[in-house]
């Protein structure tokens, strides 16, 4: 999976172009075809998705009290969760203008990943194994891709084009953000890696786009301002 990772990605950033050219600033006009630009993901029973059981089995035998309630915090699907990073002054109540921009790249997420979810219909890991036992309510929804790790990258990635400064954190606390749904016990490896695909082509496309690019630079100059940081281009 991670070796055609890189090319699938490759391939995803090429086809940008077209995605922009229909002007997606947040709510998309139509779902990228990543049926056709992701990899399937493992089939059911096979010795893929049993390697990927027993990673899941590991780690939830390794799971503590604190990482439970990180990753149950972590369901909440918001862009606010990234505060950890940031610092208080990166909250809802002091950038109103911000969390509606933000708020409108949860539905971009949305929008990009159900395509993926309805054709593959993977199924979650407890219905392959019993033996899972997640920490989080398990969603009604397919496996392939992760929603979550989708918006937690798409999130991370323009949160960094705001901050560069903490560019590092955000990447890295995007990947945690999608992480957490393998430590919970509700996704697959595979479904979090995909996830991150597309939350980097859905990131890719928007900040190509202009109408994006001018919510995004006065999301970005109230975020600033609220964290005391210089005004940056």
């Amino acid at each position: 999976m991670r070796r055609i990772g890189c090319l699938v990605v490759l391939v995803l950033l090429l086809s940008c172009q077209a995605v922009c050219a229909k002007s997606l600033p947040f709510a998309l006009g139509q779902p990228v075809a990543v049926t056709k630009l992701l990899p399937p993901p493992p089939l059911p029973g096979s010795p893929e998705e049993r390697g990927e059981l027993a990673e899941l089995l590991a780690l939830q035998n390794a799971r503590t009290p604190e990482m439970v309630e990180r990753v149950r915090a972590d369901a909440e699907r918001s862009a606010f969760r990234f505060a950890d990073v940031l610092g208080p002054g990166f909250s809802p109540e002091k950038l109103p203008k911000a969390a509606a921009f933000l708020d409108g790249l949860k539905r971009a997420a949305q929008a990009m990943d159900g395509d993926g979810k309805a054709f593959w219909n993977r199924a979650r890991p407890v219905a392959a194994d019993p033996a899972v036992t997640p920490c989080v309510r398990t969603p009604d929804s397919p496996s392939y891709p992760s929603g979550h790790a989708t918006y937690g990258t798409l999130v991370a990635i323009v949160l960094a084009n705001m901050v560069p400064e903490r560019q590092r954190e955000l990447y890295a606390r995007g990947q945690a953000y999608g992480f957490a749904r393998e430590v919970a016990g509700v996704h697959f490896p595979s479904d979090v890696a995909a996830g991150r695909i597309v939350g980097t082509l859905i990131a890719a496309a928007l900040l190509e786009d202009p109408s994006f690019m001018a919510a995004f630079a006065e999301a970005k100059a109230e975020v600033r301002r609220a964290l005391g940081l210089p005004e940056r281009e």
